[in-house]
């Protein structure tokens, strides 16, 4: 009987052990404070200590050094990221490392009345972002 219960107490501590230990992510921040990609990666790192997670967060503030990292990392980890950043840090969207689109942005191709009857030599800008 003593044997049984030290057995059962044995089990339920483990049980709860384990019900305890959060589930750990990492989460590169690429971005210098003030920019955009900063205060995503905080909301990503405030929300996701809320739902209850460990999170292990790595202030990098540099996208070549935040993409090494990613690169080399086998522990779970998020880091906010575009796609016109792919070709210059040589890190592209896959179906193992892209977890989710936050936003997309239109773009137009406006032409100017000055420009209505150019057929050559027109330019077409775009923002950073």
């Amino acid at each position: 009987m003593k044997k049984t219960i030290i057995m059962l107490l044995s089990v339920l501590l483990v049980s709860i052990a384990k019900a305890e230990t959060k589930q750990q992510i990492t989460i590169i921040n690429n971005g210098k404070a003030g920019g955009s990609y900063h205060a995503r990666t905080q909301m990503y790192r405030d929300g996701l200590v809320a739902a209850g997670y460990e999170v292990d967060y790595e202030d990098v503030g540099k996208i070549s050094q935040a993409v090494k990292i990613f690169k080399e990392t086998d522990k779970p980890t998020i880091m906010v990221y575009s796609n016109n950043q792919v070709y210059k840090q040589d890190l592209f969207h896959t179906a193992e490392n892209f977890i989710m689109l936050e936003y997309q942005q239109p773009l137009y191709v406006c032409q100017t009345n000055e420009s209505k009857s150019k057929t050559s030599g027109l330019t077409v800008a775009h923002g950073k972002g």
